[in-house]
Formats: structure tokens, C-alpha cells, sequence
């Protein structure tokens, strides 16, 4: 990291009586102060927490199993895979820095899947995607990987900012 960082972690599962398996994030400082932006008269943070954190826990409320989830904001494009709300593997891209953003979202959901397969017997059930940018459903398709959009239950499609909010308040794991 080019500044200070904080470490989140969650334990995935014990080994024996001493050992344990852990899933770590290291987050930049500059993510986690995101808080800062809100007006504190009207609101109350009582959660903090990595982003990524929350939309694995949003998309576990939905789908237990092993999923590949592609969040794109105005920044960075995140690919994360994940199972039961934990992270087995994360890749940021940042969009602006990018020179093909969508062959870089495509090489690294191609990255992820065989990591998964290979180091855990992992196979990816689902591809999600939530947000709206450079990669959508259809550019995917075109390139042979099968997406939904990830749906809250709602009868309008899930805006990227109401995913977030819904894994924060399902308390993630991280």
C-alpha cells in the first residue's frame, strides 16, 4: 500500500484445539473514512466496516454458496469470491488507471475461478453483479461467463448502494 492500512479478519474455521483458519483484508485508511462524509447531526454510524465485507455478507443472505461477486462504483471494480459471507480471494481493480477495464475484470473472474478450483476444491455457483460502469451483464455474456444481477427481493433491481447497506446491517463477519 502506497498509505496506512487497518487488518480485518474472520476466523473460517478451526483445525484442531490451537490451529485455525482465518480470512484477512487489509484495508487503506482512505476507505475506512468514508464515515466522515456523513452528516452527524442526521446521522448515526454504529458500523464500520470494509465494503467488501458487506457485500459478501448481502449476497450470503441470499446465496450460501461459493459466488464470484463484480461491484463496480465510480472508482475501483471488485471481484470477490465468496462463501457464506466469508472472502476467499479479492481483486481491485481501480477503473481509472485501467487501460481495459473489462479485459482486467475478465482476467481476473478466469483468475479467481481456477485459484477456487485448484487450491479449494471450490467450484463458483453464481457470477453477481452489482453496480453500473464498464462491465455489465452483457459484455460478460459475450465473453462466455454466465451473470445475474444480484437481486435484494425487491420489485425494482438493487441499486449498488442498498446492497451495501443490507450486508452492514446483517452484521458482517469481518
Amino acid at each position: 500500500f502506497k498509505e496506512e492500512y487497518s487488518i480485518a479478519f474472520t476466523k473460517v474455521q478451526d483445525i484442531d484445539q490451537i490451529k485455525a483458519r482465518y480470512s484477512y483484508l487489509a484495508i487503506p485508511a482512505s476507505d475506512l473514512n468514508k464515515a466522515d462524509l456523513i452528516d452527524e447531526d442526521e446521522a448515526l454510524v454504529q458500523v464500520v466496516c470494509p465494503i467488501e465485507a458487506s457485500l459478501a455478507a448481502a449476497v450470503s443472505s441470499m446465496d450460501r454458496n461459493m459466488v464470484v461477486i463484480v461491484y463496480e462504483d465510480e472508482r475501483f471494480i471488485r471481484i470477490i469470491a465468496a462463501k457464506e459471507g466469508v472472502i476467499y480471494y479479492l481483486i481491485t481493480i481501480n477503473a481509472a488507471e485501467s487501460f481495459d477495464a473489462l479485459a482486467d475484470a475478465l482476467s481476473g473472474i478466469r483468475e479467481m475461478t481456477s485459484l477456487l478450483a485448484n487450491s479449494y476444491q471450490e467450484k463458483v455457483t453464481t457470477v453477481y453483479v452489482i453496480g453500473k460502469g464498464e462491465v455489465s451483464l452483457s459484455d460478460l455474456a459475450g465473453h462466455g461467463i454466465a451473470t445475474e444481477r444480484f437481486d435484494t427481493g425487491k420489485d425494482s433491481p438493487a441499486e449498488a448502494r442498498d446492497v451495501v447497506l443490507l450486508g452492514t446491517a446483517r452484521r458482517p463477519r469481518y
